[in-house]
């Protein structure tokens, strides 16, 4: 999935601007759409289940209780995986287990096949020569759609770290992926 075409967007104002006046029936629409790529992307970052929905849970609480102020989004997937995100850096912030929940952050909770999403070869030698930071950075742009911008401000990098980054990921992966196999 790359950039959202312009009449996606368009739809994520109109269910966010519905959303934002109070419509319940928006809330259970993205609700339905988005707890899936929530999930998955939660699950990464820490392997448990439970702890990951509690947080989910809490993102959609705080958009409830938040419905008079909420801001404008023109991409609700972007909005939703940056508030979980931070949800969960705020729960392990607050002493909760900070070692136990987050253990995958430096560790390997993106493979092979979360990352290569559209590549032609799913080499897990070449994914695994990326860094955290390079898996996520792919997993984010080529599974979870999101652009540039969107992965910087998500990651806490400057916009040309992030183009960056993306680059050099996707560099050092065709480079082992294209290298003769040894023997």
């Amino acid at each position: 999935m790359r950039n959202k075409p312009d009449n996606i967007k368009n739809y994520d104002f109109f269910l966010w601007e519905k959303l934002k006046r109070g419509d319940k029936t928006a809330l259970q629409r993205i609700y339905r759409e988005h707890f899936a790529g929530m999930l998955d992307y939660g699950m990464r970052l820490v392997a448990e289940r439970d702890f990951v929905k509690d947080c989910i849970q809490q993102v959609f609480r705080d958009i409830i209780n938040r419905l008079p102020s909420l801001g404008n989004t023109g991409n609700i997937r972007y909005y939703l995986l940056k508030s979980l995100r931070q949800n969960m850096l705020d729960d392990a912030k607050m002493g909760n287990d900070l070692k136990r929940r987050l253990g995958n952050i430096e560790g390997n909770g993106f493979d092979y096949t979360d990352v290569t999403t559209g590549f032609s070869d799913n080499d897990s030698t070449s994914v695994a020569s990326l860094s955290f930071r390079e898996k996520e950075a792919m997993y984010l742009k080529f599974s979870q759609g999101l652009n540039e911008l969107e992965i910087s401000q998500m990651i806490g990098l400057s916009d040309a770290s992030a183009r960056e980054l993306l680059y050099n990921a996707l560099k050092k992966y065709r480079s082992y992926r294209d290298a003769p196999p040894s023997h």
